[in-house]
């Protein structure tokens, strides 16, 4: 008898030994006693463990399934979406962890769990980034466009117990096949902004000109007038002190004119007919000293007179 109440309490030893387990800190664990997480004959079980702790597990009549609830990073394959007229391969991963093991279980299987967290993510991003255009995404715009992701990505996981702490777009490519084609509409673009800039140099170069020349007519108009007010000047004070000549001493005033003809008139090419006699010689074949008031020199008397055609 005594050997089988030992034999009875080293099997009950054993299976104690082997039935508590430890949940370390970095673990969250789900407890089911025959598939139901809340049996009505074992009130005082707990079905969601968080480590550092201590549990029961009866074999085959307890099921624990073991997580880690640390900090996780999962990280997306590229997806291809159209983006401004073009397709664009975008990669991303998020940054997640588990919040409520039991809401997890009851909604899905941990199998499942980063395929789901795919789904939910890349529907945030397609439906983001269908508002958007690619210089968002090549701006300072991006952490905007991260952050209204991760928001729409937390409100779809929280209602399966994961919480999404960031999501960050780390790829935005365009795909060999429209890179080709990129270049030509952005070679396009600067034709026309350089077409543009070309037309509106134009345009302001035509306003200085014409600014220039409209200045330029006012000036010259203004030196012309200028001129012609000092040349009118001039001819009255020539005028008055001709007047004034005059007055004093006529016959000198008539012999200065007469110089100033001859001056004007002629020169070595320049070859008159005229007679002797004519009134407008008259200084010229003068004899003796200038007229009287004069202080010119008196014309020469072997003075040569201009040569006549026969």
């Amino acid at each position: 008898m005594k050997r089988f109440l030992i034999v009875v309490l080293g099997l009950c030893a054993l299976v104690a030994a082997t039935s508590i387990r430890i949940l370390e800190e970095r673990y969250i664990a789900f407890r089911t006693l025959l598939g139901d997480p809340e049996p009505a004959w074992f009130p005082w079980m707990e079905s969601q463990l968080v480590g550092p702790s201590l549990y029961l597990h009866l074999p085959f009549l307890h099921q624990v399934d073991v997580l880690d609830r640390r900090i996780q990073r999962f990280e997306s394959d590229s997806r291809e979406l159209y983006l401004e007229q073009d397709n664009v391969s975008i990669g991303y991963f998020v940054v997640w962890r588990i919040e409520d093991i039991r809401l997890l279980f009851e909604n899905t299987q941990p199998s499942e769990m980063l395929k789901l967290i795919d789904d939910k993510t890349y529907n945030a991003v397609r439906n983001e980034l269908a508002t958007r255009s690619l210089g968002d995404l090549l701006s300072g715009t991006r952490e905007e466009i991260a952050e209204r992701i991760q928001e729409k990505s937390d409100q779809e996981l929280d209602k399966i117990g994961i919480e999404v702490l960031g999501v960050t777009i780390r790829q935005v490519e365009f795909l060999a096949t429209t890179l080709q084609r990129v270049f030509d509409r952005m070679k396009q673009d600067r034709e026309r902004l350089a077409k543009k800039l070309r037309a509106e140099g134009e345009e302001q170069a035509r306003e200085i000109r014409a600014g220039a020349d409209r200045d330029a007519e006012i000036e010259l108009a203004r030196a012309r007038g200028e001129a012609a007010r000092l040349q009118g000047e001039g001819d009255a004070r020539a005028a008055a002190i001709y007047a004034e000549a005059f007055d004093q001493d006529r016959e000198f005033y008539r012999f200065v004119r007469s110089l100033e003809a001859y001056r004007k008139s002629l020169d070595e090419k320049t070859t008159l007919v005229l007679s002797p006699d004519d009134p407008f010689l008259r200084y010229l074949f003068q004899e003796g000293e200038a007229p009287s008031g004069s202080s010119a020199p008196a014309a020469p008397a072997n003075a040569v007179p201009l040569p006549t055609t026969p």
